[in-house]
């Protein structure tokens, strides 16, 4: 089905691309006042609330960050038509600001607003979104008087602008007809309980950009199936990645979405082109559950009366014979920027300069491309593939603690695997599709994106563990991607430059240096890297040497000092030589500086202790024979 749908990079608190009454729907996910992660782009719209932040005063720094929200929802009452909905997802905020902790009732205050503004609230909806942590619990443990009941839900907010929307015409109520839901999808879409842990849909690379208040595709879905019609349009104010587009593609709506930060094109165009093939599996899944339903009922000695000609299906009820789902949606994207008058009358509207805004409106854009970002720099050369991550200091202590997420049990061992399949390895994206081909977990299983994916909701845990657990501190705002990205980072990128990049580098160099010695190499047995830190062995007679390679931007901690020491001490004693360290470049990954071709600093000395040790295995064997 043919849809429109338009992307606005502007200002959404004076939205004159759209005009008065000629939307039917408003889906979105703003910014959480009193989330820390937002503090940042809220100041940067309005000094004062960074002002009060500093003075912890934590409920004048939620009222300033509101009323910012309050202007937008104020055009959202301009532009919806009568009998329109308004669907917002907002979660409250805990946080504890000059030694108080205190829940910010975000759902209280934007209902007193949309109150204010004419908007009749009707029953919301209660997202859960449990966690199994330990670590949940917040306050005085197992002590009274002094605990919190955990916080593991957001709230969908639902208002209707005026009475009922009329439908009068022969055409309008057929289109209503057509746009109907099934009625088990009625029961569970209009429970006020819904649960969509683990539905996060990935519609590319691109969009998997998302910040972490983006919702899940499935929420938008929903609420656009159940609060419009075919070709109506679905308007949402922080469009964000794009989600609400692609939902509305998804269902023959058209759609209009308002976003401040201009770097997230690309992210939106991604999301619509993917949004259409998701859209026909999200619609036949529709489809494919109704039959199953439909069968186990039946199964069950129950009727199913009715009869849809359409899809040739049975259904429950009258109303659900005229449904239509279509699997064939048609988009057309346009993107366009605010009118320079635009924000010329805005700048008057808010007591300000043109000049003034466009300057707090680019404060805006930055601080939230900074929150986007799980990146300080990609970090990525022609040399290595490691990405410095903007969070690492957090995300390398927590996995270092205790069991790391990507031990072999749970990821096999990348580095085994790179070596094993070097020879037919031409590339990095050669080496992430060997990767999936063959990587088995502890139990047999292949490990595949999934199981990436849980493997960072386990890092997750351990951040959570690490700073309220035994800190006492409120967890890090990290959005999972990155959580995810750092985990990829750990099996494919550090793999890729530490075996086929830098494993080959020290090889090469000493092979070089060691000629007289004519150095067998062969690469470790199997677990040999886990268990004996060893990356490379030269053999000598019937003893090994072992090699570790290592970036000079490694460093480490006393505990993992003293354990690298007795896998090492361990290794000596079976294999009879001693175990040594080559130390690469952290950009070029090679074990000298490359203008000058000498060894680096931490190198220095290194080639005459290899040597020595390969005359004393071979006098050792001398004197055995």
């Amino acid at each position: 089905m043919a849809s429109e749908h338009t992307t606005i990079f502007g200002d959404a608190r004076v939205m004159s691309g759209v005009d008065d009454e000629s939307t039917q729907l408003m889906v979105t996910s703003p910014p959480y006042p009193m989330i820390e992660m937002w503090d940042e782009g809220f100041g940067k719209s309005n000094p004062a609330i960074t002002e009060a932040l500093e003075a912890e005063d934590g409920w004048k720094a939620f009222e300033l960050m509101h009323q910012i929200l309050d202007d937008i929802w104020a055009e959202c009452f301009r532009v919806l038509s009568t009998g329109g909905f308004a669907c917002i997802n907002i979660g409250d905020a805990t946080r504890s600001i000059g030694g108080e902790f205190a829940l910010y009732t975000n759902r209280a205050r934007i209902d007193m607003k949309m109150v204010e503004l004419g908007f009749t609230p009707l029953p919301s909806i209660i997202w859960r979104k449990q966690s199994n942590a330990p670590n949940k619990f917040m306050g005085s443990g197992m002590l009274p008087a002094g605990a919190y009941v955990t916080h593991e839900h957001e709230h969908i907010l639902i208002y209707r602008k005026g009475g009922k929307r009329q439908f009068t015409s022969k055409e309008e109520k057929q289109v209503r007809r057509e746009s109907a839901f099934f009625w088990e999808e009625r029961n569970k879409w209009f429970s006020d309980l819904w649960d969509l842990k683990g539905t996060r849909q990935k519609l590319d690379k691109s969009a998997e950009r998302e910040r972490s208040a983006a919702y899940p595709f499935e929420l938008p879905f929903r609420l656009i199936a159940m609060y419009s019609v075919k070709g109506d349009t679905v308007l949402d104010p922080f469009m964000g990645t794009g989600s609400t587009h692609a939902a509305a593609i998804a269902l023959g709506r058209d759609s209009i979405g308002y976003e401040i930060d201009p770097t997230l094109e690309g992210t939106i165009e991604g999301t619509i082109s993917a949004a259409v093939e998701w859209g026909k599996q999200r619609q036949q899944k529709r489809l494919d559950e109704h039959t199953a339903f439909v069968a186990e009922r039946e199964a069950s000695g129950k009727e199913v009366k009715h009869f849809n000609e359409h899809h040739q299906m049975k259904v429950m009820t009258s109303q659900e014979k005229g449904l239509e789902i279509d699997d064939d949606p048609d988009p057309s994207h346009q993107i366009s920027t605010q009118d320079p008058e635009d924000r010329s009358g805005i700048a008057e509207r808010f007591g300000t300069t043109e000049e003034e805004y466009k300057q707090t409106i680019d404060n805006v854009v930055n601080a939230f491309i900074e929150i986007q970002s799980c990146f300080v720099e990609d970090g990525t050369n022609e040399h290595k593939k490691a990405r410095k991550f903007r969070h690492w200091d957090i995300l390398n202590t927590a996995n270092s603690s205790g069991t790391s997420v990507t031990e072999r049990k749970f990821v096999d061992s990348p580095p085994e695997i790179i070596r094993k399949y070097r020879k037919v390895i031409k590339n990095f994206d050669d080496w992430v599709e060997i990767y999936y081909k063959h990587a088995k977990n502890g139990n047999g299983d292949p490990v595949t994106e999934e199981v990436l994916e849980e493997q960072a909701d386990m890092l997750r845990r351990k951040v959570a563990k690490a700073y309220l657990g035994r800190m006492g501190l409120k967890t890090p705002e990290i959005k999972f991607e990155c959580y995810l990205e750092f985990v990829k980072d750990l099996v494919f990128n550090r793999t890729w430059d530490g075996v086929f990049t830098g494993e080959e580098n020290s090889k090469n160099w000493l092979r070089k240096e060691l000629i007289e010695h004519d150095p067998q190499f062969i690469d470790p047995p199997e677990g040999y890297d886990a268990d004996y830190d060893v990356d490379l062995i030269i053999v000598v007679n019937e003893n090994w040497i072992g090699i570790q390679v290592k970036p000079t931007s490694k460093t480490y901690t006393k505990r993992e000092k003293a354990q690298s020491e007795k896998k090492h001490k361990k290794f000596e004693d079976k294999y009879g030589g001693k175990v040594f360290t080559v130390w690469n470049n952290k950009d070029t990954l090679t074990p000298f500086t490359p203008k000058k071709g000498d060894p680096i600093i931490a190198n220095e000395g290194l080639v005459e202790k290899v040597k020595s040790e390969i005359k004393r295995l071979e006098m050792l064997q001398e004197e055995e024979e």
